[in-house]
Parts: structure tokens; C-alpha cells; sequence
């Protein structure tokens, strides 16, 4: 795993929270661990999802999409608190690095590791980032994010 941040916050007890980002050959191990349910809880949401959880475990598996998990260390095993999934997409005149699907306890949390996402996206030429999502309850989670479209659509 590619640790970028460590975080720890005392709400009571002492937590501490682990950004990974999960190179392809490490995905099978965390994929039955929680990963393929919050998955699997993305798509149940957005009915109009053009991917399955397969087509996600594919696009992990070879490298097209990439997983991350915030995780708390737990008696020597992890415990996955959230996950994303990105994608960096080229267009000819810009790259965008694009979160498709996010899941877990906290997001308040995740946003503790919006600086690290940046940073990455940066580091692969992106310049910009987009998050996915029919949910308009993102707004409210990151309202320094511009809304910047309203995607139409018509089943044919």
C-alpha cells in the first residue's frame, strides 16, 4: 500500500485513519473485506451507474481506475472505513482526475485527505478534479466545490 497521510483525532478514544491508495495486484485481498459492498452500495443508489461492481473490479484490476481506502489499523488487521475510486480522464486540451464512486462512515472525515487527493491528481498532470454523482448531498459536504454541470439523459 502507498500510505500518503496519517491522521490521528481523539473523539473519546484515539483513532488513527489511513489514506491508501491500493495498487492493482492488491485489490482481490481488500475486495471481500468491505470494499466490493460499499461498491455495490454506489451503484444501488444511482440507478442511471453505466458500471456494474464488475466492470469496477475490472478497471481496478488492470490499472484503468484506481481504489482507495481510508482505514483505521485495528489489532493488527485493517479496518476499512471508506472507499473511492478514481479515474483520470484525457481530453484533448486537459486531464481531469475524476472520484466516481465514494462509500463509507464520516465523509466529514474524508475531507481531512482532500489535500492528498489534490497532490495526487496534480502529480498525474490533471488539472483539474470532478466528482460523479447524481446525489446533490455532495454540495453540502464540499461547498468550496463548484457545480459546474447538469447532466441530461434519455434512455433510448
Amino acid at each position: 500500500m502507498v500510505v500518503l497521510k496519517i491522521i490521528t483525532e481523539t473523539r473519546g478514544d484515539v483513532m488513527d485513519l489511513k489514506l491508501s491508495m491500493i495498487p492493482p495486484g492488491a485489490v482481490p485481498q481488500l475486495w471481500g473485506l468491505g470494499v466490493e459492498e460499499m461498491v455495490e452500495r454506489v451503484i444501488a443508489k444511482d440507478p442511471s451507474s453505466p458500471l456494474d461492481k464488475y466492470d469496477v473490479l475490472s478497471g481496478l484490476l488492470v490499472g484503468a481506475l484506481q481504489l482507495w481506502v481510508l482505514s483505521e489499523p485495528t489489532d493488527g488487521s485493517t479496518d476499512i472505513k471508506a472507499m473511492s475510486v478514481t479515474q483520470v480522464v484525457m481530453y484533448p486540451q486537459c486531464r481531469h482526475a475524476e472520484i466516481i464512486m465514494a462509500s463509507g462512515d464520516d465523509p466529514e472525515k474524508w475531507l481531512e485527505f482532500e489535500d492528498d487527493f489534490v497532490a495526487w491528481a496534480k502529480g498525474q498532470g490533471c488539472d483539474r478534479m470532478r466528482i460523479q454523482t447524481p446525489r446533490r448531498g455532495w454540495k453540502k459536504v464540499l461547498p468550496h466545490w463548484d457545480q459546474t454541470a447538469i447532466i441530461m439523459e434519455r434512455t433510448i
